[in-house]
């Protein structure tokens, strides 16, 4: 009699301590949904944090398919640590896309449910090898501060910023900004040496992509 009193007031205690809107433990699913362009996928990675502890709790959900992919914040590594309420965030990762959204912990609804919508969007084309070199690629008795330039452009007409190196130890020359697509690109190479052999390249970067010249070649008078 005595071992049932004390089971009965443990239970009344253990219910007394538990916060509400709590339940420690207790299967509780995180429920995302991803499409690509409108069309389910499977094969993303879902990473589901809780992000209110201190450290920040996460885990992988799973895919049950129809592009829904689940976790359950009531087992490991989340263990309960949890109230509803409480934020969480979710970050996709599929082909190359990625996205992110949070949310609340909402016990009312049997599941929290996230709907991330990646989009693949336009591509950006990195931009046409630099041209049309200026010493041409050979080039004889150049002056001691000669004018390097090249001919960039882009396939999707973005402008870029170019950049001009020394291949004989890749430091940088200068740079021209804001050039536009079709355009000629230009700077200084100052204070060469008499009758010297320089190798020099160009770089044409678009913010997103880059692409690099041949190394090209001329002496000095």
């Amino acid at each position: 009699m005595k071992k049932i009193l004390c089971i009965v007031v443990a239970a009344i205690i253990a219910l007394t301590i538990i916060p509400e809107g709590r339940a420690p433990g207790t299967p509780y699913t995180v429920r995302t949904h991803v499409t690509l362009d409108g069309s389910p996928v499977s094969g993303a990675t879902v990473k589901v944090t809780l992000t209110k502890p201190d450290p920040d709790i996460y885990d992988y959900a799973t895919y049950i398919g129809g592009g829904d992919y689940d976790v359950n914040i009531g087992n490991s590594p989340y263990n309960g640590n949890w109230f509803s309420g409480d934020p969480v965030r979710v970050d996709v990762t599929y082909a190359g896309y990625s996205a992110w959204d949070t949310g609340k912990i909402d016990v009312s609804q049997g599941f929290t449910y996230f709907n991330i919508a990646l989009n693949s969007g336009p591509v950006n084309s990195p931009p046409s090898k630099p041209i049309s070199p200026s010493p041409a690629d050979g080039a004889e008795n150049v002056s001691l501060s000669p004018t390097l330039s090249v001919h960039v452009s882009d396939p999707d007409g973005d402008v870029m910023t170019v950049y001009f190196y020394n291949a004989s130890d890749n430091s940088l020359i200068g740079m021209d900004k804001n050039v536009v697509s079709g355009g000629t690109a230009s700077v200084e190479w100052s204070s060469l040496a008499y009758n010297t052999t320089y190798s020099w390249y160009a770089i044409a970067d678009d913010g997103s992509n880059e692409n690099k010249s041949s190394t090209w070649h001329f002496t000095t008078l």
